[in-house]
């Protein structure tokens, strides 16, 4: 992870990288830990890790959107917290996905979850699974 110095954060591919605005841009911890895990959970989506298509397409960066903060929704409740949406923008996106294909939310509820326990194997082998 890299902390920046601006209020976006992000997950870069091409670099494998978890950007990360500084705690203080955040209303509060929790909205920032939030944030963190909905990073991570696109990070599982590397072609390395979990290999899912995380392209650029519209409906692919909904789609894993949604899938993100699942992922983080799930680890927040895990953990006995709970963040702010970090994406509301994205609500529009997924409801035209859902309203395409309603078993959307089925696809990328199991891709959440796998996504969860890929992390949880992760923590269990140590920082970075080395």
């Amino acid at each position: 992870m890299e902390e920046i110095g601006n209020d976006r954060a992000a997950y870069v591919v091409q670099s494998d990288t978890i950007w990360m605005p500084k705690k203080e841009y955040f209303i509060s911890e929790a909205n920032y830990w939030a944030a963190y895990l909905h990073e991570l959970g696109h990070w599982t989506g590397a072609f390395h890790r979990l290999n899912r298509d995380l392209s650029d397409g519209i409906r692919n960066y909904a789609f894993e959107e949604l899938v993100a903060e699942l992922c983080s929704a799930i680890l927040a409740g895990e953990f006995g917290f709970s963040g702010e949406l970090q994406h509301k923008e994205y609500i529009g996106s997924w409801l035209v996905i859902l309203e395409n294909n309603p078993r959307a939310i089925v696809k990328a509820g199991y891709l959440a979850m796998e996504a969860v326990e890929y992390l949880k194997k992760e923590a269990k082998k140590g920082v970075g699974g080395r």
